[in-house]
């Protein structure tokens, strides 16, 4: 078993580190946990919101959403990259590929929630959740707060498609495929 959580920091405007862990005994002890990503103090950028799931090949996938400008001087103002990033580890997270950018809808600034979910055919699949940015909220404040998007990647997470919209004001979503048409998903509203 392996896990991925947030290390190194605060909850909020700190830099933080995505660490993983592993078991061997089905959960009840776990490894010392090491990095696999890492922010940076010096440019404000923080790492947070993993996503973990293993490619029909065996390779962990390892999404994430950056945060930027979490320092004294911008306290409040902290962005979402229009980007989440996913990195590959063909050896258990000893190493891993260079990120690969994963966009955003246009306008708008997501972060990974939950769970990566390998479907039967070998595709991955993750949910983003997050908001509309700043400058479309001015431009229509009746926006909906949140937004939730599904991401898939059909090739062990080295590209992934154009995402689907889960429904506006909708995030948080968690689901299981129960086969290769129905799912169950739950949503925060």
């Amino acid at each position: 078993m392996c896990c991925a959580s947030r290390t190194g920091a605060t909850h909020r405007l700190s830099p933080s580190e995505i660490s993983l862990s592993f078991s061997a005994d089905r959960g009840k002890s776990w490894s010392n946990y090491h990095i696999a990503v890492r922010g940076d103090i010096a440019r404000e950028i923080d790492v947070r919101n993993p996503t973990l799931g293993q490619s029909a090949d065996g390779q962990l996938v390892l999404g994430y959403g950056i945060v930027e400008g979490f320092g004294p001087n911008n306290v409040g103002v902290e962005q979402h990259k229009p980007w989440m990033e996913v990195i590959r580890s063909v050896d258990d997270g000893i190493t891993w590929s260079k990120p690969v950018k994963v966009p955003a809808p246009a306008g708008t600034t997501l972060s990974p929630h939950g769970q990566m979910r390998t479907l039967a055919d070998g595709t991955l699949v993750f949910n983003a959740r997050g908001s509309h940015d700043l400058r479309r909220y001015a431009a229509d404040p009746g926006l909906p707060i949140r937004i939730s998007y599904l991401y898939r990647s059909y090739d062990g997470g080295q590209t992934w498609a154009e995402p689907t919209a889960i429904g506006d004001g909708t995030s948080e979503t968690g689901f299981l495929a129960l086969d290769d048409t129905n799912w169950v998903a739950y949503v925060r509203h």
